[in-house]
């Protein structure tokens, strides 16, 4: 799909004054970024404040970006939020022994993780959650569905080989049987809104959440030998990384700065959510005052399984090392016994600094060539990778220098616009806001 068309799609009405939102992706995972380089073959882009309009403004300080957002937005009393009703049943919290009764109002977003590489985008579905938002109580339920759960996508079971899963419904069936899939795993009557994001974009979603070793922390929540419990240990742990997220993180989604934040954060991942919607559920959020307790967040494992969960406090780096040591550890008497072989460690910098050499000198004659090495990289926002943070930075600027110049080549001015768009947004989260 083109980009261009999946930024109409999921921006706001100018006539609204709805700050264009988007993503353009996870990137599906997608999306392209960046801008600035020096090499002598790249053509000189027109001065990017005449592109950067009314979506996160020219290049301002961030004093000027918050004066720029109140000047172009208009929040409505009445959202165009969509809202449904869950049957009222008691839900057995299997995690904790508890009774839990969840009813009302509900705002449904599915969050996905997808599997890739570094230069293949997937869309095989590794981290399948629900984020379900009460939104008259400010209650918010987390419902966590392990990968491997059943899913009939009509595959024969050959050789004990059965695809019928979860993780694979959103690759083979697409997005919309997916959702379906999770509404009635949730036991839901829809999915309103999606997040999804790859790789790189969670190892940046950890990273803007504060964790100085995003690596790290990914590792610790995609592992599912080593803490035990297997899959549904790892897909609680997630649950518990988002529960815990919500309830430390929420007030940097309010006010002035928070609404430069949504705008910014929504460019991070492929979502359906316009920065209207997802700033009106934070005001909604804020007036029934959210959260109010610790237990007002809570995380679901369905289809439920009665085992003992153990407990994290992914907040602490301390946690994160004891898991990464305990993670290490097992790894190590895997490699003695034979069982295992060390995964080939690629070097991204080194890797995005090659692809970007070899789009250089394609620039002047083939600018498609241009847009077909660099676009897989770029909606993976493979550069999150890069732990140097101005290796990072010079890398995601010539990203954004070498395609918006192709763009602009092919005669294609809006996704040329969009790209330097995307990088100012990632300015935004990464450089201006401390």
């Amino acid at each position: 799909m083109e980009l261009l068309t999946k930024y109409k799609k999921n921006s706001k009405s100018k006539n609204n004054n709805a700050i264009l939102s988007i993503i353009a992706i996870s990137i599906i995972l997608f999306f392209l970024s960046a801008c600035g380089n020096t090499d002598k073959n790249v053509e000189k882009v027109k001065d990017e404040s005449d592109v950067i309009d009314d979506f996160v403004g020219p290049r301002m300080n961030l004093a000027q970006n918050i004066k720029f957002y109140y000047a172009n937005a208009t929040l409505y009393e009445n959202s165009p939020i969509r809202l449904s009703d869950r049957p009222k049943k008691n839900e057995i919290d299997f995690d904790n022994n508890h009774l839990y009764i969840f009813t009302g109002k509900r705002i449904n977003i599915a969050v996905t993780g997808l599997d890739g590489k570094i230069d293949y985008v997937s869309k095989i579905a590794d981290a399948n959650h629900i984020i379900s938002i009460l939104i008259e109580t400010g209650e918010i339920e987390i419902i966590s569905i392990p990968r491997d759960t059943r899913c009939d996508l009509g595959y024969e079971i050959v050789k004990g080989y059965d695809k019928n899963k979860l993780t694979y419904c959103r690759d083979i069936a697409g997005r919309e049987r997916y959702h379906k899939e999770l509404a009635r795993i949730g036991k839901l009557d829809t999915i309103h809104y999606y997040v999804e994001f790859g790789f790189s974009q969670a190892m940046g979603i950890i990273e803007f959440l504060g964790y100085k070793e995003p690596a790290n922390t990914l590792q610790v929540l995609r592992n599912r030998k080593a803490i035990g419990g297997d899959d549904y240990q790892r897909c609680y742990n997630q649950g518990q990384f988002i529960r815990q997220a919500l309830l430390s993180h929420f007030n940097k989604f309010t006010g002035a700065l928070g609404n430069v934040l949504i705008r910014s954060a929504l460019l991070l991942v492929e979502t359906n959510l316009t920065a209207y919607s997802a700033e009106d559920i934070v005001n909604r959020l804020e007036k029934v005052e959210y959260p109010q307790t610790s237990e007002s967040v809570v995380v679901h494992i369905l289809p439920p399984n009665k085992i003992a969960y153990k407990n994290y406090d992914f907040t602490t780096e301390e946690t994160i090392l004891d898991l990464i040591t305990k993670i290490e550890d097992y790894n190590k008497n895997l490699f003695k016994k034979g069982k295992n072989k060390p995964y080939k460690v690629i070097d991204v910098q080194q890797r995005l600094n090659d692809v970007l050499l070899a789009a250089a000198g394609d620039t002047a004659k083939n600018p498609g060539r241009v847009i077909s090495r660099l676009s897989p990289y770029f909606t993976q926002r493979a550069w999150y990778q890069v732990k140097d943070k101005n290796e990072r930075s010079k890398i995601r600027d010539e990203f954004g220098v070498l395609l918006s110049v192709a763009y602009n080549k092919k005669d294609r001015k809006e996704d040329a616009e969009i790209v330097l768009k995307i990088v100012e947004a990632d300015k935004v989260m990464f450089e201006n806001i401390k």
